[in-house]
């Protein structure tokens, strides 16, 4: 550990500090600390604040004194927090090494940043620009819970915190946030207790997180039993484990923001914009803890009149002079914090008209079998009956609560039945709709069918189409199963030279001209296979003149190689290719009529080189004759 001296620099006093610190177990402490070295060591609170500058004269000069607080020096990062924890520790470790004389006050209260216009530690939670009237916030919560209801996405466990954080002001995170340092509020945080008159008191442990104070509390009441409520709730959902590791609110910081941004934020933000604090920058703060914290304290002192110092006990602030025995449960000032949210409960039930406070909590929807009267044995908690304003009477006064009427009984009764009603009815509503959603998906699918059975059958079709077509080809692929072996290899040459090869045997065309090459592949092995085969120039020419596509003028090309052709050959192609042929099929029709020489004598003509003039009659069909 760095030793204490006169002379020490600052970086010393930081180290210093920042082991006692982790010693004292006050992790945060420590870190702030280093993080102070940290922002020290890059020259962020001015040119003459560094580790090797002299302590004492250093945080007591002007750079350190402006810098430590943001929006007062040139840097926008606050520091004063963490300027504070040095300045403890290092008081701390002169004190105990007998140099009290050294000790300085930089962040105190008195201290000389305060004396610079600093204003200390910026809190979380913004001061209100206007008040909004206890009542207004009561109809808020009530207009937003009773949105909140039909709605499954938000647990009971949650509308039972904000109902917990509304009557409390306890800051969110420490009741439901673990940290590496505390855990969330736990069953073993809590007390209860029943005197001999069945009344109920439930005590809450307090909790420091730096700064953060919660003052233990002892609740009585109706707040007292609506707590023993939410205790049994956990307790018996989870009955083998400690109380340790129950939770006593099964929900989440998440979870409860966006019931707050859902259903109560958007109320405040309409109503009551002007009234709302805002941060730094100007702009309206939205978080739950920030506005009902605000909001409540403002209502509390201005509205109901309570006493500031009441009302920093109640909020957790720490007041001049730390009050030590607020920590301690049973204290009159920990007493006085459960009077005062006893206290704001029965203004809530006057408020909204619930006359008891079981009945107000029952009007938020909330599951409270310890509040609820048509339970065996449950009390009456009455409301006020009138305004109600804070004073020293009224903190004093004990809860006294009463055995509810035969009317009230069945009154809670009827309203359970009819909450149950109401609650089968919503599940029926939501039932029907979902029938509804269905009957319309059966008619969309409906719809579908015939075209999908449509779609169904041509598929069908097709298949058995090409099934047929496989079939044919195979049985007419039998007379020519080999064209390589079947024409003469010079005449597959020159067939090759003038591109009618590939439309013969290949893919290309292969599915419009198969059975007419087929034919012609017939006509071949009856005419000799010797004979070379040059033919249907003309057809090609007189196709590519008139604008055919290569493919079709080819096939033409290929028709008038082999043409004339029998009527037999002619239904076999069309049978084959159906309406693709067709045209090709017409044309062979065509140059048969318009030629006089038969099928050898035109290829002997071509293969002796003298102009091919047509095919007579003598073919497979003359001009005369019909299709059949």
């Amino acid at each position: 550990m760095a030793e204490v001296t006169q002379d020490m620099t600052l970086g010393q006093a930081l180290d210093l500090a920042q082991t006692r610190a982790t010693e004292a177990n006050e992790k945060n402490a420590a870190k702030n600390v280093g993080q102070l070295k940290n922002a020290i060591s890059k020259g962020k609170l001015g040119e003459n604040v560094n580790l090797e500058s002299p302590y004492f004269s250093t945080v007591k000069g002007k750079d350190y004194l402006t810098n430590i607080q943001a929006g007062k020096g040139k840097v926008e990062t606050d520091f004063y927090v963490k300027a504070q924890a040095l300045e403890k520790y290092t008081n701390q470790a002169l004190v105990e090494s007998g140099l009290t004389d050294l000790t300085t006050n930089v962040t105190g209260a008195t201290g000389l940043a305060k004396d610079v216009g600093a204003k200390g530690q910026l809190r979380g939670e913004q001061a209100m620009r206007g008040m909004i009237p206890f009542e207004e916030i009561d109809k808020i919560y009530a207009q937003g819970f009773n949105e909140m209801k039909g709605d499954k996405t938000i647990s009971d466990a949650t509308k039972d915190f904000l109902i917990y954080h509304r009557y409390t002001s306890h800051r969110v995170g420490t009741i439901l946030n673990d940290t590496e340092d505390y855990k969330s509020l736990r069953l073993s945080d809590i007390s209860i207790i029943t005197d001999k008159d069945g009344g109920t008191s439930v005590s809450i442990k307090g909790e420091v997180r730096g700064k953060k104070k919660r003052y233990a509390t002892t609740y009585t009441g109706s707040f007292a039993e609506f707590l023993k409520g939410i205790y049994n709730k956990a307790k018996s959902a989870n009955p083998d484990m400690p109380n340790s590791e129950v939770k006593l609110f099964n929900t989440s910081q998440t979870k409860v923001n966006q019931a707050w941004k859902k259903y109560l934020l958007p109320k405040f933000l309409d109503q009551h914009e002007i009234s709302l604090p805002v941060d730094r920058k100007g702009k309206v703060v939205t978080g739950l803890t920030e506005i009902i914290r605000s909001a409540n304290i403002e209502a509390l002192e201005s509205d109901l009149g309570l006493a500031s110092n009441l009302g920093d006990d109640f909020m957790g602030h720490t007041a001049q002079g730390t009050k030590a025995k607020s920590y301690k449960v049973n204290t009159p000032e920990s007493k006085a914090i459960g009077s005062i949210t006893e206290n704001m409960v029965k203004t809530s039930a006057f408020n909204l008209g619930t006359g008891t406070t079981n009945s107000l909590f029952s009007g938020y929807g909330l599951n409270i079998p310890t509040l609820d009267v048509s339970n065996e044995g449950v009390k009456v908690y009455d409301g006020h009956k009138s305004e109600f304003k804070f004073n020293a009477d009224a903190l004093k006064q004990t809860v006294a609560p009463r055995v509810a009427t035969k009317e009230e009984i069945e009154l809670a009764r009827q309203k359970a039945i009819t909450g149950a009603k109401q609650e089968t009815v919503s599940q029926l509503d939501l039932d029907i709709q979902a029938q509804k959603k269905g009957l319309e998906l059966d008619e969309i699918k409906a719809a579908r069918i015939p075209k999908q059975q449509e779609a169904l059958v041509k598929e069908i079709q097709e298949k058995e189409l090409k099934s047929n077509l496989r079939k044919q080809l195979k049985k007419e692929g039998n007379l020519i199963p080999n064209p390589e072996l079947t024409i003469p290899e010079e005449d597959v040459k020159k067939l090759k030279a003038q591109g009618l090869w590939d439309i013969i045997t290949g893919d290309t065309g292969k599915k419009v001209v198969t059975g007419i090459t087929t034919a012609a592949g017939t006509i071949i092995s009856k005419a000799g296979k010797t004979i070379p085969i040059i033919g249907g120039a003309f057809e090609y020419e007189e196709a590519k003149r008139k604008g055919d596509p290569e493919e079709i003028a080819r096939s033409k090309g290929a028709i008038g190689a082999f043409s004339p052709i029998g009527p037999s050959d002619i239904t076999a192609a069309e049978d084959v290719v159906e309406f693709a042929s067709k045209p090709l099929v017409e044309q062979a029709k065509k140059s048969m009529q318009e030629q006089d020489v038969g099928f050898l004598e035109g290829l002997t003509r071509g293969l002796t080189g003298v102009p091919m003039g047509g095919f007579s009659s003598g073919g497979f069909i003359d001009k005369n004759q019909s299709r059949r």
